[in-house]
């Protein structure tokens, strides 16, 4: 009898890591696209400055 109960028992551990192994990857997940959103507006902004650079020496070597 005990032994059906430890083999119950450890059902219900291994249930129970499972769903916060589900919570884990999820946490990870959302972390992972707050870094790539993070990296696109990074990029969107070193994308502006270099045309701003572009733009502003192509008009400088207009007036020269």
């Amino acid at each position: 009898m005990d032994l059906v109960r430890l083999i119950a028992r450890w059902q219900e551990l291994f249930i129970e890591a499972l769903s916060n192994i589900d919570y884990f990857v999820a946490a990870v997940v959302v972390f992972v696209d707050v870094v790539v959103v993070f990296v696109d507006v990074v990029v969107v902004f070193v994308d502006v400055v270099v045309v701003f650079v572009v733009v502003k020496k192509f008009t400088n070597d207009l007036n020269e």
